[in-house]
């Protein structure tokens, strides 16, 4: 009987592991190459024991079928991981409208390693990731995705994970509008810089025609770089509130968002 009881709470402790494993592989912050794996790995294992007693015992169901237990810990672990690239997804957006804000204010050119998205980026994307991840982790973001995966054990049933399931269609759907929604905001984030360059394009573009010999290009380029950052100053602040909202939203377009 003790065997017994043991053997239970082991399988149990197992699959809820396997979805607090794949939230720290998915989320920005912790999956970064430079957190080390034994921070990652004791990270993994505090949160697990904290969540391992808030989870019914009865939402894992124990199965000598060894198949069967490697798919629902695939199954768990996709969770989880889908749960962490939806923060992910939200950085990614503030990451392409970086890229826009460089390509329109002119120094696109100008690039330097993003750690976040462990790739090249120019410097109003990393900077923006970078202020953007410093907002998520003091605004306690990391917390709010947290509580999203507890909710995860209330909202799917625990059998989600069958292909017969009808979430499963809504889980694609989800994906597909979550997509939509990142793809607006890193325009929507960019199009002050956008509608900036236009008129400042427009008007030099007047003025080469009635003054000739003022030299446009060059003026044009230190005027562009000047407005551009400007205006990164005075919306600096709306962007990361943006931000937030952005995170809220999508979790909320997933049905994970917690009360």
């Amino acid at each position: 009987m003790p065997f017994e009881v043991w053997l239970t709470d082991l399988h149990h402790f197992f699959f809820v592991f396997a979805r607090v494993f794949g939230l720290i592989m998915g989320m920005p912050f912790l999956s970064q190459v430079e957190i080390s794996s034994r921070f990652r790995a004791i990270a993994c294992l505090a949160i697990t024991l904290a969540f391992n007693s808030l989870v019914p015992d009865e939402y894992f169901s124990i199965s000598q079928n060894l198949s069967w237990a490697f798919c629902r810990f695939l199954g768990e672990f996709s969770i989880g991981f889908f749960l962490g690239l939806i923060a992910r997804f939200a950085l990614a957006a503030v990451d392409f409208a970086g890229q826009i804000i460089g390509f329109s204010v002119g120094i696109s050119s100008a690039t330097v390693f993003n750690p976040s998205q462990a790739n090249h980026g120019s410097v109003v994307s990393v900077f923006l990731t970078l202020a953007a991840t410093t907002s998520f982790l003091v605004l306690d973001g990391h917390h709010m995705v947290f509580k999203n995966l507890l909710v995860t054990y209330s909202k799917l049933p625990p059998d989600w994970f069958s292909f017969k399931s009808p979430l499963i269609h809504d889980f694609f759907k989800g994906i597909v509008e979550l997509a939509d929604i990142l793809i607006r905001t890193g325009f929507q984030l960019s199009i002050p810089f956008l509608l900036v360059n236009t008129v400042l394009q427009f008007a030099l573009g007047i003025l080469g025609k009635l003054v000739p010999q003022i030299q446009v290009f060059f003026l044009g380029m230190s005027l562009q770089v000047l407005l551009g950052w400007f205006v990164l100053l005075i919306s600096f602040g709306s962007m990361l509130l943006f931000y937030e909202k952005i995170n809220t939203s999508a979790y909320s377009v997933m049905g994970f968002a917690h009360g």
